[in-house]
């Protein structure tokens, strides 16, 4: 069976537009979130912090039901962006594109393709669809299969361990993962979040926004973000003589459906989905350098996720590094795995390790050894990304380092 390499990413997300200032600002050990204007949100959903992609441009409160131009510019922007990123030739060698979105980051679309159908008052110059056939429709290559994944905010780490297994099964050679949220801009779906007790509403200084596995921890920053993952063969890695990111070596998916937002309490469900991964990439517990944590700061989900880490590690769980990168950009969604992955793949890249920042480590019970500060010259051989979604669904994947001789 062949082997699978992750050998592209591009991101626009809160770390930044591009692969420099990703790491720059991993690098910087600083919050990337910021306050936004409160006209955004009802009064009843006191949120007064958000992760925005650099130049985003928030409209006011009801600016869904009338004619932004500015925010359409904007999305004509980002895509602009995300398909100048690569080459026509590349497009052509891509045989399945995975596309990873939810229908809250997409409700925007869907409200101006209704208003389209009634005549009503938007534009048809410059439309800017944000769903999967905005994207086929863009795509010279017509046969390239096209898969959906809406597995929340596991959904890009369950799309790469699915094209982990179609690559190695032969089925494809070169696999792009997109992924999308921009549900920022339209606030009804803050409602949800907010009724969930999931966002953070007790804040009052930017670094209070997200604490991941912090004492004083009480829910996430929203954010934003877009980009892809391009997964490739070990042959065409060899053909094109290719100097891969890492390999994608183990991976497994698990659900537990233990309640609307939570895991089994104990932990044990995670644990199984890092042990299968493990088994899957078949390497010791021990060989792993540095945990890429879903911590996304909410009470309970960092607790579970302790749990899980202390269950497969046992009396030796102090010895792997543990981080969650949400700490400087907030929690994209069904995105999310994205941004986490490209932040692995810069610390591969630039041997540091990043830091879980602001929080204050009181907790008796999460006691892990957590990046707390930003680690220089540190390699890593294998890292382990974590990613849970609503309904207790979890991914695990297993990444070994290609950029780096450890």
């Amino acid at each position: 069976m062949s082997r699978a390499y992750i050998t592209q990413y591009f991101c626009l997300s809160p770390l930044g537009l591009n692969s420099e200032q990703t790491r720059e600002s991993l690098l910087s050990g600083q919050t990337r979130i910021t306050e936004f204007d409160h006209q955004l949100l009802p009064e009843s959903i006191p949120i007064r912090y958000l992760g925005l992609i650099p130049g985003q441009v928030l409209p006011f409160l009801g600016a869904h039901e009338i004619y932004n131009q500015e925010l359409l510019q904007q999305k004509k922007k980002w895509l602009d962006l995300f398909f100048d990123s690569f080459t026509e030739e590349e497009d052509r060698e891509i045989t399945s594109v995975i596309f990873v979105h939810n229908f809250g980051s997409n409700v925007f679309s869907y409200m101006h393709l209704r208003d389209h159908q009634t005549n009503t008052i938007w534009p048809t110059e410059n439309y800017s669809m944000w769903c999967q056939n905005d994207f086929e429709s863009r795509y010279k290559n017509k046969k390239i299969n096209y898969i959906s994944f809406h597995n929340t905010c596991a959904g890009v780490a369950s799309a790469v361990a699915y094209a982990k297994k179609r690559i190695q099964l032969g089925y494809d050679q070169k696999i792009k993962v997109i992924a999308l949220e921009i549900s920022n801009h339209y606030w009804p779906g803050f409602i949800t979040l907010h009724s969930l007790g999931v966002v953070n509403t007790k804040a009052t200084h930017v670094n209070q926004a997200i604490l991941p596995f912090g004492s004083n921890r009480s829910g996430f920053a929203k954010a934003d973000a877009i980009g892809y993952l391009m997964i490739e063969s070990e042959e065409l890695v060899h053909k094109k003589g290719i100097r891969p990111y890492c390999e994608v070596v183990g991976q497994s998916m698990t659900s537990d459906s233990h309640s609307l937002t939570d895991g089994v309490e104990d932990g044990s469900m995670v644990e199984k989905t890092m042990h299968n991964a493990l088994v899957d990439a078949q390497i010791e517990y021990s060989e792993v350098n540095y945990i890429n944590a879903h911590g996304t700061g909410t009470y309970l989900n960092d607790l579970i996720e302790v749990r899980a880490i202390k269950r497969l590690f046992k009396e030796n769980y102090k010895d792997v590094y543990v981080g969650s990168t949400k700490s400087q950009y907030g929690h994209a969604l069904c995105a999310s795995g994205l941004v986490e992955i490209a932040s692995i793949l810069e610390m591969f890249n630039g041997d540091f390790l990043a830091a879980n920042i602001n929080s204050e480590f009181n907790d008796k019970e999460c006691d892990l050894n957590f990046v707390k500060n930003v680690l220089r010259n540190h390699k890593i051989k294998y890292a382990i990304k974590n990613s849970f979604g609503f309904g207790g669904y979890n991914a695990s994947l297993v990444l070994k380092n290609s950029r780096s001789s450890n």
